[in-house]
């Protein structure tokens, strides 16, 4: 069973806050790393300027798009308990920027 992160990677806010910002459109003011997840791992809180709460995970290495195109269909079938990914600007489910997915 592979253990839990519970260090913050090697990326700054400000990058995080810049890519959300180029890749999503997304007015970031806060972010808070959370020391939950797995290997590879990494789950933040985020607020934008106006107030919205996010929830960022960054993934390393081994990424398979199943894991947000999944939610992301059943999101869209009317499931609302289902946390789906937010589109980037280019209409993708997820990106690949600074070593993450």
């Amino acid at each position: 069973m592979a253990s839990p992160m519970r260090t913050r990677p090697d990326i700054p806010d400000d990058t995080i806050i810049a890519c959300l910002r180029d890749s999503y459109g997304l007015h970031i003011s806060q972010v808070t790393f959370l020391p939950l997840g797995w290997v590879n791992n990494a789950a933040y809180r985020l607020i934008a300027g106006d107030g919205t709460p996010y929830f960022l995970k960054l993934r390393q290495d081994h990424f398979n798009e199943i894991a947000v195109a999944v939610p992301a269909f059943l999101h869209a079938q009317g499931i609302r308990h289902v946390m789906a990914p937010i589109a980037t600007t280019a209409h993708t489910l997820w990106l690949h920027a600074h070593g993450f997915h």
